[in-house]
């Protein structure tokens, strides 16, 4: 039996991962999500067959007992009267208040929509019931509505309040509030914010396979759900500080794409109270890392910003209260925002670099073999020497460049058990695992370009990326032997690297990036993830 709930859930997933994106002019299913949505997901059909044939898809399920339904349905969706030549909108309402009911609203296509309630039906356990007098519209179970015309159904589902009496949940109250939420969507929101929002409807317009926008402080309501999700302690002045910050303006597209050898994920972030911040842009500057010393880059960390720039932001938000705060408590330590801003040019590298070296001893007590320690490095250059020197006084940092890397445990280090030694030249930092790496930073030839640094990372001021090549063959000695270690194995050869950008700012856009390149550049990567997912 398949039920309401297990048939959008598996629309969700299942072919989340498909699809080429619909025109953002004249799609109706516009005016159809819900005008106080916060979040809305975008699922396309289109382009399903030219990147992973259909049935591989659906055969990619487990194949348990309680999944056969759902391959047999996601099998030929059509079947049901959905119209596979359309896309699929999932809105989310009221997504912080837990002393509210959470609504979440599922637009799906139809070509039949005869087809789709007689299914529904025979997949009935008893809990589908119309509302009397209204023929397109009922509820499933005490929680679920739907609604729905010739070309559309609305699937409403509904979370209550979480002090909701048992009494009250008994009942079908909120199955009824669902079926109501859905016939509203149906009718349609003229005056929806959807139908003229140029940053909503231009980002879906995209040829994105995945989109997710949503109208709330991006990183406050990701933190808020998954708390809620954990069913973490918040109280009231919390929720109430989650609705003041969500008020203040933020817009958020996401895309997943799944292109040949690659998969990325895009997200754009409008903050209306940033006002048009200029972020004038500051080149990487590579040699940083080319000075590194040979090895395997297992990973590294980069920063170039502008910092003259933020320092402009912090001036001009609230009237320079923010800079002003900053300087108060700078000064208690006998420091101000000039120091800090002046005493630093903005790079930033921290690397892991594979030595290659034998551990001491070879194997643990178990006769297993140890990984080596990898070096890890930090390099940046200084601005100004003198405010360098009052801050790193300040924290205690700056120690004769002379010294050993500090093996004492009980000496304090700023870098908790991390004691690195290091070298100052040219007005460059240089933190490593002993001094005689710091010194031939300087002393020896370094790596020379590196591939990981690509076009995304040089026009980001942050950029993490991992090496899941280098930390293939640095995991080789401990992967061996055993079944599950080289299954381990297989998986990571399949993947080449991991790239995070972010604080890409312009105006009031902060854009960010995640992309995972495989290992095979001539398959499109879902069809690669879909062969992991099958054992091949």
């Amino acid at each position: 039996m398949i039920r309401l709930r297990l048939v959008a859930l598996t629309i969700l997933i299942g072919i989340s991962t498909l699809s080429q994106a619909q025109p953002a002019v004249d799609n109706p299913i516009y005016r159809h999500i819900p005008a106080d949505a916060q979040k809305v997901y975008h699922i396309n059909f289109p382009g399903i067959t030219g990147k992973v044939d259909w049935k591989a898809l659906v055969t990619s399920f487990p194949a348990k007992e309680k999944n056969k339904q759902i391959a047999a349905f996601l099998s030929d969706p059509a079947q049901a009267g959905i119209d596979v030549t359309q896309g699929i909108f999932i809105a989310e309402s009221n997504t912080l208040n837990i002393d509210s009911p959470r609504l979440t609203t599922i637009l799906i296509p139809l070509t039949d929509s005869g087809k789709f309630i007689k299914f529904l039906k025979e997949q009935d356990n008893g809990t589908f019931v119309h509302l009397p007098g209204k023929p397109r519209m009922a509820r499933e179970g005490t929680t679920t509505g739907l609604s729905w015309n010739a070309t559309l159904v609305a699937v409403t589902f509904v979370k209550p309040p979480v002090k909701t009496k048992p009494a009250v949940l008994d009942t079908n109250h909120f199955g009824w509030v669902a079926a109501r939420r859905s016939a509203a969507a149906i009718k349609g929101f003229d005056k929806s914010p959807f139908l003229t929002d140029p940053f909503f409807r231009n980002s879906i317009a995209d040829d994105g396979d995945f989109h997710l926008y949503s109208r709330m402080n991006a990183g406050l309501s990701f933190v808020t759900s998954l708390m809620q999700m954990a069913h973490a302690p918040m109280d009231s002045n919390f929720l109430k500080a989650s609705q003041q910050l969500k008020n203040n303006f933020a817009r958020t597209m996401g895309t997943l794409r799944f292109e040949n050898g690659r998969i990325s994920y895009r997200s754009k972030v409008i903050y209306d109270s940033m006002g048009n911040m200029d972020f004038a842009s500051r080149p990487l500057n590579t040699g940083l890392i080319e000075h590194l010393p040979q090895g395997n880059l297992l990973g590294m960390a980069v920063m170039h910003f502008n910092l003259g720039s933020y320092q402009d932001m912090m001036g001009k938000m609230q009237n320079g209260k923010s800079l002003h705060m900053l300087d108060s408590i700078l000064a208690l330590k006998g420091l101000s925002t000039k120091d800090v801003f002046s005493a630093f040019t903005g790079d930033l590298v921290l690397a892991v670099i594979d030595n290659g070296k034998t551990p001491d001893p070879a194997t643990d007590s178990m006769g297993k073999p140890r990984l080596n320690k990898p070096d890890v490095y930090i390099v940046f250059p200084i601005g100004d020497m003198a405010a360098f020197t009052k801050i790193s006084n300040v924290l205690k940092v700056l120690k004769d460049s002379t010294a050993q890397a500090s093996t004492d445990t009980a000496t304090k280090s700023p870098f908790g058990k991390w004691h690195p030694a290091h070298t100052i030249h040219d007005n460059i930092y240089v933190l490593g695992p002993n001094q005689q790496a710091t010194d031939d930073y300087f002393n020896k030839p370094g790596r020379g370009p590196s591939r990981l640094v690509t076009d995304e990372v040089l026009a980001s001021p942050f950029a993490l990326v991992i090496d899941i090549k280098a930390l293939t063959a640095y995991l080789q000695p401990v992967l061996s032997g055993s079944g599950k270690n080289q299954q381990a194995l297989m998986i990571l050869n399949m993947f080449d690297q991991i790239t995070i950008t972010s604080a890409r700012i312009q105006g009031n856009t902060m854009e960010s990036l995640v992309e995972v390149r495989l290992t095979d550049q001539q398959q499109n990567s879902l069809k690669t993830l879909l062969q992991l997912f099958q054992g091949h």
